[in-house]
């Protein structure tokens, strides 16, 4: 498989084409493209249960495969891997109705249930008859209660029976208990060798080479277990294992049952390795006593192109085993299954046997040590074993990437032929003769046959001389026989020398030996020969269907089978030495290193540094010899490409680099620079700030964004209900429902119902209820409320006086459940990563608060917007940070709608301020603009002279700090934009650079008081960053802010821009220097969660060993203590440091 290479990346409506696609075969189906539903144009007066089914695509051929005459009626589909909408559903309920009602056959998904069952409860309201029966026949998925087995290929025999059921005339309770009969007694399991590719997804994570996973789903999550590949057996072995381990609510198969059995494809197999599965499973299963009545044996129900199987089991009686032997015209249910006998003894009755053809014995009277026989076939076989990987690569890019395999698989055959022979010496025709032999059975293809024909030849004509004559030598024998098989082989190839074919290297051999005898001079000609094909054109074999140009590209190819006739004594030389030219320091600023706040000390600092009032731009460092212990230098280009771990570093920290070096390694005194020098900083496209692509805004939800998504892996519960509710979001945002203040009031009923006034349709949810008994004990309800007021309540407060979620959105919890559980999950979720403890209690809460909030997200009220924020932030928590996007959009595109902003007043002002942080820390980690545009954050004017001076205006501190959040946010937006792009305006962005800093600046020099330090202390020997002591976390998090964004504007500074002396600008370094040192002099925990995309910035500006040590103790200290996952961006420090964490 080829992970991200796919022929529909950046083919628009993919899944709505794949839809079409059915129709131009089938002129009995119908398809309304804008929804995805297919359909049967049924004859209406063949009045019968209506079966309708589907979900996300990328499991083809299900679900589309699986409508017609005794299957499936209405099929709708999701994007790849996601649930299709209620309202999508609820279209192919009312396409195709019946008097006798419809069932749904689901699989179990949280996203699938929700859609489905609410657009079933729609129907029902509507007046019509609708049932669900929810498939899960996964048994590797055991513990979650809540969640239960997921579906998998079991879900296709549902179809068929439901279908068989339906087309008898059956009722739908009928139906619908034969379905549950056969979904409650019937078990999957699945193993893989890798994950799918998932079509347009840039970032792939795939399995090592080396192992393979038990327990796959079909939406590419992880297995429940991953080992290391050995047999095919071994394999099987443990698949059927988990199958037939009793556990709780499932069933399991027992001794003699009689089942049907499918061995299904996930997608990537050959049709060769599936059948060579279900071979091995049958055995196996009969060996486990049982009875397979019914079989399936192909790909059903797939992973887009996962490499792996699954084996489904279920339960037959006479009924269900009469309900899958009845006719469908759904193009994917095989024609027939079988019903054969599958015990060995049957089997080997229906194999036909064929003698084994006798082997010429006649023998040419020449001896030879058999000792000298076995060592010449284990030397080629060492050889070959050897050569065997570089062959293969040439055969790859020339040819099938077969020849150094079946060169490989003769020379072990050889050495089993060879092996027991224990006689004294072994006649030379029959050596030969059974030499072609082995090459025939063992190596197969063009290889085997020319070898085979060619030996033979030889051992005939040897047979011919040695009756013949007497008075020749043995090395006279084999040059004449050797010729004579060359010629028979040329009767029957017509490759010759130059055709770039294993004659290139056989020919000289054969004539080179046949003249003289000398086997060394032979061997050398046929290694000329080899060679030689690096360069030919192909003319015949597969590497003649191969474009010249591949050839040429790699540098020349020599034939991977004219390799093969010659054993090379040496590997090629493979790699190169490069020589890497010295790396230039330039334009550079000044390095003030001051870490004081006043500019006083700023004086006294300059003053102290006589003698060096100038810097030599292009000075080289000095010799390594004068290098102080412990410290690495690092020389770097200008223009730091930084997309990567590994790349090279900002220029300004290897001008720190000579300041070590000049200062004997003391390197927090100061430089005075010359007023005179002014010189332009190289800039860096923000787009290389992280290692991560950025995702297009208001992606449509696939799960292929990111492989791995902490928590929210695809087809975990934690995901379906995030995917569940993200939908909702969106789909509510676009919708035409009334505005927030004619919204009726809704008001939760005892019944925990939800009812609404005579204006709103009174929807309930009845399959998603909100459990009826508690999730908590007070106790535990307690001890959640304590950990969220001491803990997470000052997280989100931090730039809030008012402090909103400390001491007025727990009162709004009371009469709102869907906020107080979210309040609770949040807690609890924080508890989980702090303390490592299972997710089954915040999993369960973070249910609870979305079943709840569904039915209230049309209100848009401010209750509602809590919940979202709040449960962003734990989403925000828990998930891998390179997803962020799909967890904050669809909330994004809730405020939108509803027009809150920064400036709007009470709650909603710090709901959208806590918002924003988020935003901004997902704007840091992929460089990209935040999903609330910035024209929208204050004044919703495009003038960012305009939202200053609200800014400016507003009456509190905290409203400074998220100040400094705008501005950052307004750094992301000019800078989203790489250099490189030819669309950008470079005027325009000298201009906005410009004014932007001009801002930032006055943000520095105006701030309030309480955004002043209580006190700072310099570095020193034991501590390498400054002590910055705030007195609030609106000063520690907005002051780290504004020297992130700082950091930011000076890397991407335009070339033509001077920043003269009198604006006093600070280094890069000293701006990195202080994010660092506020993190470290500060403890507040909701300042912290702030702070780990400043860090990064920061950290990565940063060259002494001790400073990495600090900054990569801070991140885990944060993470340790808080919860607030820092892994990520330590691992991205240490392999960007990995040359100076060992001398630390």
């Amino acid at each position: 498989m080829t992970l991200g290479k796919s022929f529909i990346n950046g083919v628009a409506n993919s899944v709505e084409r794949s839809l079409r696609s059915c129709i131009l075969h089938d002129p009995s189906l119908g398809l309304i493209a804008s929804e995805k539903v297919l359909y049967r144009r049924t004859d209406q007066s063949n009045d019968k249960v209506i079966l309708i089914s589907g979900g996300g695509s990328g499991h083809e051929p299900a679900h589309a495969g699986y409508i017609g005459e005794g299957a499936l009626d209405v099929v709708v589909a999701g994007e790849i891997f996601a649930s299709p909408s209620a309202s999508q559903i609820l279209t192919g309920i009312q396409t195709v109705r019946s008097s006798k009602g419809s069932l749904m056959i689901v699989k179990n998904y949280t996203g699938d249930k929700l859609n489905f069952g609410l657009a079933a409860e729609k129907a029902k309201a509507d007046g019509q008859k609708v049932e669900m029966v929810i498939v899960g026949d996964d048994v590797s998925v055991e513990g979650n209660t809540l969640v239960g087995q997921r579906g998998l290929a079991g879900t296709v025999f549902c179809h068929k029976i439901a279908g068989a059921k339906a087309a008898q005339g059956a009722s739908l309770e009928q139906v619908t208990s034969t379905t549950r009969k056969a979904a409650s007694q019937m078990a999957t399991v699945a193993a893989s060798l890798d994950r799918c590719s998932v079509p347009g997804r840039a970032i792939q994570e795939a399995l090592p080479h080396g192992q393979l996973e038990f327990g796959m789903g079909i939406h590419n999550e992880p297995g429940v277990k991953r080992e290391e590949i050995t047999s095919l057996e071994v394999t099987v072995e443990k698949a059927l294992s988990m199958m037939f381990t009793p556990k709780a609510n499932m069933w399991q198969p027992g001794k003699g049952q009689r089942v049907a059995l499918m061995v299904n494809n996930l997608g990537g197999l050959s049709v060769l390795e599936i059948g060579v599965v279900a071979d091995e499973v049958v055995k196996q299963l009969a060996q486990r006593n049982i009875h397979i009545e019914r079989s399936l044996v192909g790909t059903f129900i797939t992973s887009l192109d996962g490499p792996g199987f699954s084996v489904t089991l279920l339960s037959l009686d006479d009924e269900l085993t009469d309900l899958l032997d009845a006719p469908t015209t759904a193009p994917a249910w095989p024609r027939s299954i079988h019903g054969w006998a599958t015990d060995a003894e049957s089997v080997s009755k229906r194999e036909t046997i064929v003698p084994v053809a006798e082997v010429n014995t006649r023998e040419t009277g020449v001896k030879v040590p058999t000792s000298l026989v076995k060592v010449l076939i284990e030397s080629v076989a060492r050889t070959t074993a050897r050569d065997e990987p570089k062959i293969t690569e040439y055969d790859t890019l020339a040819g099938d990437g077969d020849c150094g395999e079946t060169l490989l698989n003769g020379v072990t055959g050889l050495v089993k032929e060879f092996e027991n022979d224990d006689a004294v010496s072994l006649d030379i025709g029959q050596i030969f003769r059974r030499t072609a032999i082995t090459a025939e059975r063992s190596m197969g293809g063009t290889s085997g046959a020319i070898y085979a024909i060619f030996l033979n030849a030889v051992a005939n004509r040897l047979l011919e001389l040695t009756v013949n004559s007497s008075s020749s030598t043995v090395s006279e024998f084999i040059q004449q026989a050797l010729q004579s098989g060359l010629d028979e082989l040329c009767r029957y190839t017509p490759a010759r020398i130059g055709q770039r074919t294993l004659m290139d290297a056989l020919i000289p051999f054969v004539k080179n030996y046949s003249l003289d005898g000398s086997l060394r001079a032979a061997l050398v000609e046929a290694r000329k020969g080899a060679e030689s094909t690096r360069k030919m054109i192909a003319a015949l074999g597969r590497a003649s269907y191969v474009g010249q140009d591949r050839f040429d590209e790699e540098g020349g190819i020599p034939d991977p089978g004219a390799l093969g006739v010659m054993a090379r004594r040496r590997q090629p030389r493979e790699f190169e030495i490069l020589d890497v030219t010295d790396e230039v320091i330039r334009d550079y600023n000044g390095a003030e290193t001051e870490e004081e706040d006043n500019e006083t000390g700023d004086d006294r600092a300059r003053t102290s540094t006589s003698g060096r009032s100038n810097l030599i731009v292009g000075a080289r460092p000095r010799a390594a010899n004068n290098t102080p212990s412990g410290y690495v230098s690092i020389q770097r280009p200008p223009v730091v490409d930084i997309s990567s771990p590994t790349s090279q570093r900002q220029t300004e920290n290897a001008v720190a680099d000579l300041l070590y070096f000049s200062q004997n390694g003391q390197s927090h005194s100061s430089v005075d620079i010359n007023p005179t020098l002014q010189v332009s900083m190289e800039a860096v496209p923000i787009d290389m700030i992280a290692d991560y692509p950025y995702i297009d805004q208001m992606q449509a939800f696939t799960p292929e964004g990111i492989s791995e998504d902490g928590i929210f892996l695809p087809g975990s519960a934690y995901h379906e209900l995030h995917s569940t509710l993200r939908n909702h979001l969106i789909q509510q945002t676009r919708s035409i429902a009334p505005t927030r203040s004619t919204t009726p009031h809704i008001e939760v009923e005892s019944s925990g119902g939800v009812s609404l006034e005579e204006t709103e349709v009174t929807i309930p949810i009845q399959e998603f209820q909100p459990s009826q008994t508690p999730l908590l004990s007070q106790q535990e309800e307690c001890s959640l409320w304590k950990n969220y007021f001491d803990e997470i309540a000052p997280w989100l407060d931090k730039f809030d006086r008012d402090r909103h979620f400390q001491q007025i959105i727990p009162t709004m919890s009371k009469d709102n459940d869907h906020l107080r559980y979210s309040m609770l999950a949040l807690s609890a979720r924080q508890l989980e990563l702090k303390h490592t403890l299972p997710t089954n209690r915040s999993l369960a809460l973070y249910q609870e608060a979305i079943h709840m909030l569904l039915p209230h997200l049309p209100t848009r009220g401010t209750a509602v917007i809590a919940t979202c924020v709040i449960l962003c932030v734990l989403e925000m928590l828990s998930c891998s940070p390179k997803a962020w996007q799909r967890h904050l959009d669809g909330c994004a595109s809730l405020m939108e709608a509803v027009g809150i902003n920064g400036f709007v007043g009470g709650t909603e002002q710090a709901l959208f301020w806590c918002f924003a942080r988020m935003d901004i820390c997902g704007g840091l980690i992929s460089s990209v603009k935040t999903l609330i545009p910035i024209c929208h954050w204050a004044s919703k004017t495009l003038s960012i002279e305009n939202d200053v001076e609200l800014f400016k205006n507003a009456p509190t501190f905290e409203d400074w700090a998220n100040y400094a959040v705008y501005l950052t946010a307004q750094v992301l937006d000019l800078l989203a934009a790489p250099p490189t792009d030819s669309t950008r305006d470079e005027a325009r962005f000298r201009t906005r650079w410009l004014k932007l800093w001009k801002y930032i600046s006055e943000w520095y020099q105006e701030r309030p008081a309480p955004l002043h330090p209580i006190m700072t202390i310099p570095s020193s020997e034991s501590s390498p960053f400054p002590t910055i002591l705030y007195s609030n976390p609106a000063a520690m998090s907005g002051n780290q802010m504004h020297h992130a964004a700082s950091i930011l504007m000076l890397q991407n500074q335009p070339s033509t821009v001077r920043l003269g002396h009198a604006s006093k600008p600070r280094s890069i370094l000293w701006h990195a220097r202080q994010v660092c040192g506020i993190s470290m002099s500060n403890e507040h925990h909701g300042a912290w969660t702030n702070s780990v995309q400043p860090l990064w910035i920061a950290g990565r500006c940063m060259s002494h060993p001790s400073e990495h040590k600090a900054i990569l103790e801070m991140l885990d200290r944060i993470e340790r203590e808080s919860g607030w996952s820092t892994k990520w961006r330590v691992d991205d420090l240490k392999e960007f440091y990995k040359c100076s964490l060992s001398t630390v």
